[in-house]
């Protein structure tokens, strides 16, 4: 299959379950996450020189931050076989690695992506060690918050939160134990967040997925849905970041 991401052209072939290798689920889903890293990425107020991707399956998040920093220089690391090539086709100026999260000592970062198969303020503990190495290594820690998935659920009782920012407050309060860093920027849509932990104690802000990102897989464009509107109509809207 052939994707898109920004001017990044990506040739990633698909499992069986029709998901293309290095990721678990559906195309719409990686898209949308394309959308919410762009517009988290976007508001890094200095530019890094260095980002590393802990978990970065077949390329797409790289792909992204090379889209807001052409010139950035990116540290991929994934354990799945089939990725490597992939990576190292698509990626070949950038470090490639393969090296297990809990044994590796991560390298000096200004920013530092982890996409863990599954991550909640309930699975923090899973991650302690992971997510305490990397924070002591990079300036600006982004995560993938799976969470959301389940608000439409009726599942914000079950951690004790009347509304979603209450969630990522929560959130927040859990990761600074660990990281000393604070939640300040959240981008989300239907099943996923993504969120950017820095040293700045700023308010935190919501801001939409980017909508200027072009998202392409086998000439059908992927257009997104949640936009600003629908932001405010959660009252979820505090940011002035992309649309």
């Amino acid at each position: 299959m052939i994707y898109r991401v920004g001017s990044r052209v990506l040739h990633i072939p698909q499992h069986s379950d029709r998901l293309a290798v290095g990721t678990t689920v559906a195309w719409r889903d990686v898209a949308e996450t394309c959308r919410c890293l762009h517009a988290v990425s976007r508001c890094v107020c200095e530019k890094p020189g260095i980002i590393a991707d802990g978990i970065a399956g077949c390329g797409f998040w790289g792909a992204v931050f090379l889209e807001v920093w052409p010139d950035v220089s990116l540290h991929l690391n994934e354990t799945e076989v089939a990725c490597q090539p992939l990576l190292k086709q698509h990626f070949p100026y950038h470090t490639i690695s393969n090296f297990d999260l809990h044994e590796w000592n991560p390298p000096h970062s200004d920013i530092g992506l982890l996409e863990f198969p599954k991550f909640t303020l309930k699975l923090v503990p899973q991650w302690v060690d992971v997510l305490a190495k990397w924070s002591a290594k990079c300036r600006r820690l982004i995560l993938a918050d799976g969470a959301c998935f389940g608000f439409k659920f009726g599942n914000l009782r079950s951690y004790g939160a009347a509304c979603e920012e209450a969630y990522y407050r929560l959130l927040s309060k859990a990761l600074r134990q660990i990281t000393r860093k604070h939640l300040t920027v959240v981008s989300k849509f239907t099943n996923a967040a993504i969120v950017l932990l820095e040293d700045t104690r700023r308010p935190m802000q919501f801001v939409a997925p980017s909508t200027s990102l072009v998202l392409v897989k086998d000439g059908r464009w992927h257009l997104g849905h949640t936009s600003k509107g629908a932001y405010k109509k959660e009252g979820l809207w505090t940011g002035t970041g992309p649309e």
